[in-house]
């Protein structure tokens, strides 16, 4: 007794993920051609999975833009602040100090001349006196106006640049996060795509197919409609017909024969 076989078969695997149902297989010995359709498998869950990774990757995708856009937020305000804002605080900061520079000057001219009309007899100790609190009130302007400018130029342009340059870097690091979750969920959706193509399995080459339950192995699983298939499975083969081989089983007592 022995079975005639080719001694290269070429296997036509599954290449889609988990299990899946078959719903037509060309029948066991067809001769085909390259291109031809072999078996087809349910696209049911396949079609679920490629609409749920196409929701998620235009979701991702939108987080990604919106964070693209606050990291160019984040950047154009560095330079808002540096070359804008804190400017223009900084001029208007100068410009009160000049005015109250110019008040201070003037309180103490008129200081000075309180006190020549009241050594003449014109003027009274309570007008100097008013006078000499106008200065001091300017001074004080004065000192507290220097010291917003020192404040602001030592202080506060420091604390907001931090704070910048920190809001800058948070959003640096989302927008790579979001980047990284589009590429992913695309890396997802690419591969279901891909699967969905997998569906359908043609012949990628001319000859006979013969069902695995044909071949030298009895154990096989019957691929037939409804059958459950799962990834890396033989479906098919297709033997090479210029390499046929006769296998015998001999017993060990008949081996010297």
């Amino acid at each position: 007794q022995g079975l005639v076989e080719s001694s290269e078969n070429t296997e036509i695997k599954c290449k889609v993920r988990g299990s899946n149902t078959v719903i037509w297989v060309v029948e066991n010995g067809t001769n085909v051609e390259a291109g031809d359709e072999l078996v087809r498998l349910d696209t049911l869950l396949m079609e679920e999975q490629i609409a749920e990774r196409t929701k998620y990757a235009l979701w991702t995708r939108s987080g990604a833009e919106q964070s693209r856009a606050n990291l160019e937020r984040a950047k154009l305000a560095i330079g808002a602040y540096e070359h804008g804002d804190y400017i223009v605080a900084l001029k208007l900061l100068q410009k009160e100090f000049a005015v109250k520079e110019a008040g201070l000057l003037t309180a103490r001219d008129l200081l000075a001349h309180e006190k020549t009309m009241a050594e003449a007899g014109y003027k009274s100790e309570l007008d100097v006196e008013e006078k000499t609190f106008d200065v001091t009130r300017a001074e004080l302007d004065v000192d507290l106006t220097a010291t917003q400018i020192e404040v602001l130029e030592q202080f506060t342009r420091k604390e907001q640049l931090a704070e910048l340059k920190g809001n800058l870097k948070a959003s640096a690091a989302r927008h790579k996060a979001n980047e990284e979750r589009v590429f992913a969920d695309n890396s997802r959706l690419e591969t279901a795509e891909k699967e969905m193509q997998y569906c359908v399995v043609k012949a990628e080459k001319s000859g006979m197919v013969i069902h695995p339950s044909s071949a030298r192995w009895k154990d096989a699983p019957e691929i037939e409609e409804g059958a459950t298939v799962h990834k890396d499975q033989v479906l098919l083969l297709m033997p090479d017909l210029t390499q046929m081989q006769v296998k015998v089983g001999i017993h060990e007592s008949m081996v010297d024969r």
